[in-house]
């Protein structure tokens, strides 16, 4: 964990910049950690939804079967594209 408790500012910083550049260099459009949770707003949107991440992780996996058996949603996954198709959830 980059932040915690006793270590510099600078290193806290270096990681994290290291690994905005990781992310950066796979051309993904979102990170690892909000590749996971947009994906219930998507599924409750209107129409189709897409986003490149980074890697697959269990936590996508998890989202995106969670929305299919939960919502109704269509997902599909092509290399790193997400694709999820909402319901339209109206109020």
């Amino acid at each position: 964990m980059a932040g915690a408790p006793g270590r510099p500012a600078e290193y806290i910083g270096e990681k994290v910049a290291d690994h905005l550049i990781e992310v950066l260099e796979t051309e993904a459009t979102v990170d690892g950690h909000i590749a996971d949770q947009l994906i219930p707003f998507c599924g409750l949107a209107d129409g189709w939804s897409s986003y490149v991440i980074p890697k697959m992780t269990d936590h996508i996996e998890t989202r995106l079967w969670l929305v299919e058996k939960m919502l109704g949603a269509k997902t599909e996954v092509k290399g790193n594209r997400l694709r999820i198709k909402g319901i339209g959830y109206r109020r």
